[in-house]
């Protein structure tokens, strides 16, 4: 079984246990050139999402374990959490995808 990093080495990518401490709510600050797309300069976000190894910011920046390194919680947390109508395109999707799996 391939890791969340693309390679079949079987420990997950450095810094991927960020994952684990990440609630939705969270403010982080993400590096320059991390998560998909990309993200231009260091910014902040609010996680919208996280499921194992990945997660998803309210404006619908996806990241994944190789991201994990660039990610660092600024201890901020939010309640409530406004998600961008790209962002929610993508839960939806994830959440369609689940259900047709759970179905078969």
């Amino acid at each position: 079984m391939c890791g969340c990093d693309g390679s079949c080495n079987p420990f997950p990518a450095a810094g991927s246990e960020i994952f684990s401490e990440l609630q939705v709510g969270d403010e982080i600050e993400l590096e320059a050139g991390r998560g998909y797309p990309a993200a231009n300069t260091e910014t902040t976000k609010i996680i919208a999402d996280v499921n194992g190894f990945s997660a998803l910011t309210a404006d619908g920046i996806r990241l994944a374990c190789q991201d994990g390194m660039g990610i660092t919680k600024t201890g901020n947390h939010f309640d409530q959490v406004d998600i961008s109508p790209a962002a929610q395109q993508l839960l939806d999707a994830a959440k369609k995808q689940l259900a047709e799996t759970e179905e078969n």
